[in-house]
């Protein structure tokens, strides 16, 4: 009895270090139909239990399309491309609208496709299109809530 409550007060020591991210707060990448997209923005700090690397920014996830790799409510972490490759997933402005989705470069455009396929079609972004490739998403993770 007596090593079990010395268990727990040892685990009520322990201090987990939090890092903090800037989000962009108003902006969502769309795992779905598509979100839209503003030149101006506002930020809001998020915290990650694991220092984060590599990326230029960092925005919501909203929406089940590319679920179960990327969540809803999740944070995507980008950084600022051009296309590199066929199937990496980007962040994606289309038609005012913003994206996360698989891009494959075809001979008119691009096809952008979901993870989570069902109810989600591929979709064709013709070369004529209003399009641009924001960046390469390079990683995710779910805030740490309560802080």
């Amino acid at each position: 009895m007596e090593d079990l409550l010395q268990t727990q007060r040892e685990a009520e020591r322990k201090v987990i270090q939090l890092f903090p991210i800037e989000v962009l707060d108003d902006i969502s990448l769309s795992a779905g139909p598509g979100q839209s997209f503003a030149d101006e923005y506002e930020t809001c700090t998020v915290y990650s239990d694991e220092e984060q690397y590599g990326y230029d920014f960092a925005t919501w996830i909203k929406g089940t399309s590319m679920s179960p790799k990327y969540l809803d409510g999740e944070v995507a972490l980008i950084r600022e491309t051009g296309f590199d490759y066929d199937g990496a997933i980007y962040a994606l402005v289309w038609n005012d609208q913003t994206y996360i989705k698989k891009l494959y470069k075809v001979e008119d455009g691009f096809r952008m496709v979901s993870i989570n396929e069902v109810g989600n079609p591929e979709r064709f972004i013709s070369k004529d299109d209003d399009f641009r490739i924001v960046g390469l998403v390079v990683g995710h993770f779910m805030p740490v809530e309560g802080v």
